[in-house]
């Protein structure tokens, strides 16, 4: 295909829909144009960036004329900062856009998509943020989009207002000393949203702690007392927050180091959903999303029905949240993830809620499923919820082997869902719902789960059929 544009031109587009990442789709002489931080409607001025032979990337200059759905964004660094990417998208809109995106993902399977599950706080949600610090530049905030550059931030609108109330403290701290903690990497903040707690991480280059330790002296005197907006005490009367230095001398993308020093506090942040306490590590995964994690959760839980002779799986496990949430409904569920910290978190968060029956297995998913097919072991369901980039393949392919009639898929990539639904499919499983939830309001990503089934030869073969 001969390209239409350069870069560096600069032309003028009608924005037609919006991609599976920050982007919007606009064209010229049917040439793809993708384009951040715009809507649907809109009509635009952009510099191209990037040519490619099938597409071309472009920058925003300015708005010809905007769309209707347009609305004004409350962060003064929206389209700067890479944080969120739809703040400027009225919120009914996103949810339409979000029912679009999972429709055209699955629109080679004949299944029941339900619409999206709203959720209602859209802004000062998020229970954990990773703020990068550029020392050399004077700036704590975050990076801006598919970069590494900082944009220097007053605050975040999409955590929890405990989260930005200590940013903002040490944000104000660094300003004083003129960014002269000069081994400081990120500042992680986790909350919990049920419980009231921060749990404060200082990530560093090296195990110097001298010039660090001025500034956990000051969050100390700041927060000792509870002063947060969000925050309360906890049961025994200590302070809510825990301080922690974690050390990576490591040049690459990954923020957080293997050793981390416990300063003050515990370590540990508590959530409680539907009765069942979750203690979790500053290394281990949880829901960003405490609310919308509930609802997600029960989704779960009536997707399975009582089968108290019955063994489940929950593969990509974390700290145990949905084994134990569905603990009831089984004889026995054994949990896997490769996750040191997690699977010892989970082994905890069982003894904490006295529940018995879940067993938690460190190791890859991969490998241990092969070792419980070894074992003759016949599961009646199977809950996957893994990282972004989906399930191992083999993993997919091994399923079937151990006599699985239930199989729910958690995800919160579409296009990794999707592939992995597809490999399912062939495998003999058949889609029976899929019901999308907006765990992540002013973004593009989603949380979707699948609730699939057995199918018989002829109608594998059937389905096969349609997606080819």
């Amino acid at each position: 295909m001969n390209q239409p544009i350069r870069v560096g031109e600069k032309v003028v587009l009608k924005i037609e829909a919006l991609a599976n990442s920050p982007d919007g789709i606009g064209k010229i002489n049917n040439f793809v144009v993708f384009v951040p931080y715009v809507v649907p409607e809109d009509e635009v001025k952009v510099l191209i960036t990037e040519v490619r032979k099938n597409f071309a990337r472009g920058k925003l200059l300015s708005l010809i004329k905007p769309s209707n759905y347009r609305v004004k964004p409350i962060c003064a660094s929206f389209g700067e900062c890479g944080g969120c990417h739809w703040q400027h998208i009225d919120y009914k809109k996103q949810l339409e856009y979000k029912d679009l995106l999972i429709k055209n993902a699955f629109s080679k399977i004949e299944a029941k998509i339900k619409p999206i599950i709203p959720a209602k706080k859209i802004f000062y949600y998020r229970n954990k943020s990773q703020f990068p610090v550029d020392n050399f530049n004077k700036k704590i905030g975050l990076y801006a989009l598919k970069s590494h550059y900082v944009v220097d931030l007053k605050e975040c609108n999409l955590v929890l207002n405990s989260i930005n109330d200590v940013y903002r403290e040490i944000k104000k701290y660094l300003e004083k000393v003129n960014y002269n903690i000069l081994n400081l990497r990120h500042v992680v903040i986790r909350g919990s949203e049920t419980q009231g707690s921060l749990l404060v991480v200082f990530v560093l280059k090296d195990e110097n702690l001298e010039k660090v330790e001025s500034l956990i002296k000051y969050i100390k005197q700041k927060f000792s007392f509870g002063s947060a907006k969000d925050c309360r005490y906890n049961e025994n009367g200590n302070s809510f927050i825990s301080i922690l230095c974690n050390i990576n001398d490591k040049d690459t993308n990954v923020i957080l180091g293997d050793k981390t020093i416990k300063i003050y506090g515990d370590g540990i942040l508590k959530e409680v959903l539907d009765g069942i306490e979750y203690n979790f590590s500053s290394l281990s995964f949880f829901q960003t999303n405490t609310e919308q994690t509930l609802i997600l959760y029960r989704l779960i839980k009536s997707y399975i029905n009582d089968n108290k002779d019955s063994i489940a799986l929950d593969l990509y496990c974390g700290v145990g949240t949905v084994a134990l949430f569905i603990a009831d409904k089984f004889k026995e569920i054994i949990g896997v993830d490769e996750e040191r910290s997690a699977i010892s978190d989970a082994r905890d968060n069982a003894k904490i809620n006295n529940i018995k029956n879940c067993k938690f297995l460190y190791g890859k998913v991969e490998d241990i499923l092969v070792k419980l097919i070894r074992d003759n072991m016949s599961v009646d369901t199977v809950i996957l919820d893994p990282p972004r980039k989906g399930c191992n393949k083999d993993v997919l392919l091994n399923l079937r082997k151990l006599n699985v009639s239930n199989l729910i898929y958690v995800s919160c990539d579409i296009a990794t869902l999707a592939r992995d639904i597809y490999i399912l499919i062939e495998e003999g499983f058949r889609v029976e719902e899929i019901q999308p939830i907006d765990m992540f309001p002013n973004t593009y990503h989603i949380e979707t789960v699948v609730k699939m089934g057995k199918q018989g030869s002829k109608k594998i073969e059937k389905e096969k059929a349609k997606m080819k």
